[in-house]
């Protein structure tokens, strides 16, 4: 197969299993209830486990505590308060000591503040956004289903647009050292796209604009960041892709890394608005 028929096959991989994942999400968003509660649980263990294997010297047992938390957290989103969510990850915190304690006095050897930092930054990384996600999707319609898609909206049309614009225009590279091909022209793009998507969906909503403008501009801006991060994690532990479940497209971070500050962002500009 030559590169240009490579390419193509690839494009069309890419464009298929795409279509596929915004079907499904988009229905079961509309759907809300226990098909979203489930779907974005689904995503927020596939992706914590990803973060957990690309931290190769995590030992399994603490990947396995890490796990625990993040399924108590998620499947008691509804009734977890954000007291109750710090009291989780305190005791997740001290279950992983538990476990070298038990560790070093079995074998001689422990990594307790090594073990520590990841299993807690990766349920904040990977767990707590959609943690955030179905807490929004609980709210009444149209604000529940609302909310979410127009974090979605805008994470899509900042990240077509920087592509767009990046791939014609684009010469200032702004991190060249973690992805070469990211430019300056395609972050003001992407930023731009991001914001008036984000005035299109208060105009459609008729709710708050200023809130819309803010989540817009927060996914312009924290989202391409977002994207970075996860990069710059991938080029750390030197993988190219954080899994291989979605044909083209990688894993569940590579497919959701954006999205994950950007709720965090609409987590907090919304709380601001819904006082």
């Amino acid at each position: 197969m030559d590169e240009s028929k490579s390419f193509e096959h690839t494009l069309a991989v890419r464009a298929a299993t795409g279509t596929a994942l915004v079907a499904v999400m988009l229905g079961l968003l509309y759907l809300g209830g226990w098909w979203w509660h489930v779907y974005a649980a689904f995503v927020a263990l596939g992706s914590l486990w990803e973060f957990y294997r690309m931290s190769p010297s995590l030992p399994k047992a603490d990947r396995f505590v890490g796990l625990v938390a993040a399924v108590v957290v998620l499947f008691s989103s509804e009734q977890v308060s954000q007291t109750g969510l710090m009291a989780i990850f305190g005791l997740c915190c001290f279950a992983v000591y538990f476990m070298e304690l038990a560790r070093r006095q079995l074998t001689a050897g422990s990594h307790s503040i090594a073990s520590v930092g990841p299993v807690i930054t990766g349920l904040v990384y990977a767990v707590i956004p959609w943690y955030c996600m179905i807490r929004f999707r609980a709210l009444p319609d149209p604000v529940g289903w609302a909310t979410v898609l127009s974090i979605f909206l805008c994470t899509w049309s900042c990240d077509v647009m920087a592509y767009l614009v990046g791939s014609r225009w684009g010469t200032v590279r702004v991190c060249p050292h973690i992805s070469p091909h990211k430019s300056l022209e395609g972050f003001i793009g992407g930023f731009v796209a991001s914001t008036l998507c984000g005035a299109l969906c208060a105009l459609f909503f008729k709710f708050s604009p200023m809130a819309f403008i803010l989540v817009g501009a927060a996914c312009g801006s924290a989202g391409q960041l977002g994207d970075l991060v996860e990069s710059l994690i991938k080029r750390e532990n030197d993988v190219k892709d954080s899994g291989h479940i979605f044909p083209g497209h990688g894993g569940f971070l590579d497919r959701f890394d954006s999205v994950l500050v950007n709720t965090l962002c609409a987590w907090m500009i919304w709380w601001a608005f819904l006082l």
